[in-house]
């Protein structure tokens, strides 16, 4: 607003003119009243300063009501773009007012959403809080949804109540071939229609079949994670743009790339070296009060003579035998099972002596187990045989192999009766299930543990005492075992007590 006869800006109002506002110069002393079309730019131009100040409000006066500054940054979007169009201003001009300031433009709001995860629970069940944060770190939204498929009646126990006290909604689907993959498919494809604000799905699961699911999300303008694992790794996909992240679930970390493994390793390194300095200042100050001390005493000591105490001759040992670099015979084998024991035997504390530890330190040494070496010199069916068979005195004479072989053959006697095979049976899953992370053995390691004790087939045993030849069924049959089949494996575990 400008004074009509100097042009001045410097004004003040000066009461009412009826309806309108009346203004006095400070400059030149002139009093006026603007035209109605005039009185309007000035409105517009007290409209326009009151947005600007408005939208420059870091926050609203009670910043604990969203809602309110919700609608203050809308309604001064709504101002600031009219204000900023090319009518209004277009309008101004030919009002009088060509040069309207631009005003800037209304800050962004954030786009909001949320992350969606799939998990096929009876192909990938080793989820856990630590990879939910992985995950959650690669996308962009937070993961809020979190849906399982499963069997449930077929899962490890505990596992779908380990699963729902993380957040997840447990799907049950029936027993049969993909049928959990068949409800992901179903239940996945609705996602924009049931979560309107998703905007990432990680799809669970190393099944080809739910490609099919990854390329319809999609389509519907989600971005897609394909989670996979491969041993005791995992690999996440960004399906768009093929970048992948590697997740180790023995660690339960994240795996680095080259770079970052480098980064690790000089920390590591760093570390490393800083302990080191630390122990050899540990180690100088040791040497230094030592040094001190004897400065101290060296005058009393020099009156005496301080002969060393003589030490004992030590006793000499019997050169070691040498054993096979390779073995070809009988004898090499003979003589590289004497070069094993007396190692066993000269370690401290000694190694107990069995047919099995005989076999896995000659598995150390040349490569192949005791079986494998005799399978492959066809000397005898096993190694308990073998040693039945060996002639080398010396062999004998160590700790009584024969009397070793001979027990072996006795333990296998033992088993006359169907409760005492079901005995063997739940002593075998029970050791097998301390070793093992999960409580389900596969059938077939209990059957190779049950032949390595007692040096016979399980299937041999059951004939031998009219058990009939199917392995699975007896498992199934014994009250203290629980079989279940997944995939095309039969695996077998302990009924809790």
């Amino acid at each position: 607003m400008q004074c009509p006869k100097c042009g001045s800006t410097n004004l003040r109002k000066n009461g009412r003119a009826g309806d309108r506002q009346r203004y006095r110069c400070k400059d030149c002393g002139r009093a006026f009243v603007y035209p109605k079309s005039a009185e309007l730019v000035r409105v517009l131009d007290e409209v326009q300063e009151t947005a600007a100040e408005t939208v420059s409000l870091p926050v609203l006066a009670e910043p604990d009501v969203p809602q309110d500054r919700d609608k203050l940054s809308l309604l001064a979007s709504v101002l600031l773009e009219t204000l900023n169009s090319q009518e209004f201003r277009d309008a101004a001009a030919a009002l009088g007012q060509p040069n309207l300031p631009q005003l800037p433009p209304p800050p962004a709001r954030p786009e909001s959403g949320i992350a969606i995860l799939l998990l096929d629970a009876e192909n990938l069940n080793k989820f856990d809080v630590n990879l939910e944060r992985f995950l959650s770190g690669i996308g962009n939204y937070p993961l809020q949804v979190k849906i399982a498929f499963a069997n449930w009646r077929k899962m490890p126990a505990d596992q779908d109540t380990e699963l729902y006290e993380q957040g997840y909604q447990l799907i049950h689907v029936p027993l049969g071939k993909n049928s959990a993959d068949a409800q992901m498919l179903a239940m996945g494809a609705g996602v924009s229609r049931h979560y309107p604000d998703a905007k990432e799905v990680f799809v669970c699961s190393s099944d080809w079949l739910l490609t099919h699911l990854c390329n319809e999300l999609q389509t519907q303008g989600l971005t897609v994670y394909r989670v996979r694992q491969q041993n005791k790794n995992l690999t996440v996909e960004n399906r768009l743009t093929g970048e992948k992240n590697h997740y180790s679930l023995s660690m339960k970390s994240e795996i680095p790339d080259f770079a970052g493994l480098v980064q690790q390793v000089e920390h590591l390194l760093a570390a490393e070296h800083a302990s080191i300095n630390e122990r050899i200042g540990q180690l100088s100050a040791v040497a230094h009060l030592f040094e001190e001390r004897h400065r101290l005493h060296s005058s009393e000591l020099a009156n005496y003579s301080i002969a060393p105490e003589p030490q004992p001759l030590a006793e000499p040992t019997a050169e070691p035998t040498a054993g096979p670099t390779q073995i070809d015979s009988r004898e090499d084998l003979e003589k590289a099972m004497i070069v094993t024991i007396e190692a066993m035997l000269g370690k401290q504390p000694p190694m107990k002596v069995t047919v099995v530890n005989i076999s896995k330190e000659l598995h150390k040494v040349y490569g192949e187990s005791a079986n494998a070496i005799i399978k492959r010199l066809k000397l005898a069916p096993n190694v308990s045989k073998f040693l039945q068979s060996c002639q080398s005195l010396q062999l004998r004479s160590l700790l009584e192999i024969k009397l070793e072989a001979e027990d072996v053959k006795k333990q296998v006697s033992e088993i006359n009766s169907r409760a005492y095979m079901e005995k063997v049976m739940v002593d075998i899953v029970q050791s097998l299930t301390i070793q093992s992370s999960g409580s389900y053995i596969n059938i077939s390691k209990v059957g190779t543990e049950f032949q390595k004790r007692y040096g016979h087939t399980v299937t041999e045993t059951m004939r031998r005492l009219n058990l009939g030849s199917k392995f699975m069924i007896f498992l199934q049959d014994c009250s203290s075992l629980k079989l279940k089949k997944n995939g095309k494996r039969y695996e077998v575990a302990l009924v809790k007590g």
